[in-house]
């Protein structure tokens, strides 16, 4: 569901619905499954059906021979049946479309029955398992997601600097608001990730007074990450 939509899972994401088909899952590894899933919350539904709704999708080869002129108008038709009666054919019960005073019967291979998510919900099931995925994006998750690529950022410059894994550091970050506001939010989380004993974030900064530095590009927001070994 993340590449659909193309977001990275370092992207935090608010929920996740799944189904399990049965299946449940211990409270105890609820967080952890968060923590993996990088979602705020996780929460799970007895059947599918709260998070899809049916369509139908015409066939126009079948439909040709059957309407000729009509054909898109019989298409049109299709594509307004409503979720319910579409239930109701799968049940077994007929139906009919209206055709310029005329009622037609639809058949099997006219069109094809297909599962829609609801809302903005991006909805993957195999196997009897669907995950249904909120992509929506707020100001706070954006930020996270920058606050987390950035110290994806720092691990490789601390590791091309040849840093030991436990050395510390002094760590400076200068870019645009959008970085600057992200840092600030979360200075402690990035501190503590990096193992930054002093975090320096300006708009204007002076990169050359660290050891190492690097211009990265954050979805199209610059910044410039400046690393020193800390009492070095």
């Amino acid at each position: 569901a993340r590449e659909e939509v193309q977001i990275r899972v370092r992207q935090p994401l608010s929920r996740l619905f799944g189904v399990l088909g049965g299946t449940s899952v211990r409270p105890e590894l609820l967080e952890l499954l968060q923590d993996e899933l990088n979602v705020k919350s996780v929460e799970f539904l007895g059947t599918a059906e709260e998070l899809v709704t049916l369509a139908a999708r015409p066939n126009f080869r079948a439909l040709g021979p059957r309407f000729g002129k009509n054909t898109n108008m019989a298409a049109a038709a299709i594509r307004s049946l409503t979720p319910e009666a579409l239930a109701a054919f799968q049940g077994g019960e007929p139906l009919v479309v209206d055709l310029e005073g005329e009622s037609h019967g639809l058949e099997p291979g006219d069109f094809e029955v297909v599962e829609e998510a609801r809302g903005d919900l991006v909805v993957k099931s195999e196997g009897g398992y669907t995950a249904a995925l909120d992509p929506g994006l707020t100001d706070e998750l954006v930020a996270e997601g920058l606050a987390r690529e950035l110290v994806n950022r720092i691990q490789r410059l601390r590791k091309d600097s040849g840093l030991e894994i436990t050395d510390r550091i002094d760590l400076g970050i200068f870019g645009v608001d959008e970085v600057i506001a992200a840092v600030s939010a979360h200075r402690g989380f990035i501190a503590g990730e990096t193992l930054a004993e002093a975090l320096d974030v300006t708009a204007d900064g002076d990169p050359s007074a660290y050891d190492a530095t690097q211009d990265v590009d954050l979805d199209g927001r610059t910044a410039v990450i400046g690393l020193s070994r800390h009492g070095s």
